[in-house]
This record gives C-alpha cells, sequence and structure tokens, in this order.
C-alpha cells in the first residue's frame, strides 16, 4: 500500500466519521472489522444482486437463525444469541 492511499483511507475514515456525528449516528472504528466479516457470512446465503423478495421468509429465518447461533471469536467464542440474552436477563 502507498502511503497516499494510506492518507486517503484514514482521511476518509474521518471524513465519515465526521459525518456519522453530525447525522447522529455514532460507531466505533474497531466496529467496521466485525461488520464486514457479518457481510461475507451474509453473501454465503444472500448472494449480492440477488432479489430478496423471492426468497421465502422461512429459508431467511433458518439462516438468521444459523448466523445467530455461530461462535464470534470478537464475543469471547460465544453467539450472538447468548450475549443478547445474557444482557436482556440481566436487566429483567
Amino acid at each position: 500500500m502507498k502511503v497516499n492511499d494510506s492518507i486517503e483511507k484514514k482521511a476518509g475514515l474521518i471524513l465519515c466519521s465526521i459525518f456519522a456525528q453530525q447525522i447522529g449516528v455514532f460507531f466505533y472504528m474497531w466496529q467496521r472489522g466485525s461488520n464486514e466479516h457479518t457481510n461475507g457470512l451474509l453473501r454465503e446465503y444472500f448472494p449480492k444482486g440477488k432479489d430478496i423478495t423471492e426468497i421465502p421468509d422461512d429459508y431467511i429465518q433458518r439462516k438468521v437463525a444459523m448466523m445467530n447461533l455461530r461462535p464470534r471469536k470478537c464475543l469471547n467464542y460465544r453467539t450472538p444469541y447468548e450475549v443478547h440474552f445474557e444482557k436482556v436477563l440481566h436487566l429483567a
């Protein structure tokens, strides 16, 4: 990667961050990798460019359940389902 490419990427991330703050959307830079990984997992089941309205609802629900029951390194090898319900039950 050239130095100019690196500078352009950082400048783009800074501008994106400023814009997000102006419209009231907040995110952390460390979330980017996790988001890209999840997008890749989604593409296994739902190819890019495919009309999602043609996919049966029960198929979508099964794939959502499969993704939520898949352990993630960033969650200390727990599933998103476990993390979500651990917090929800803790609040109750």
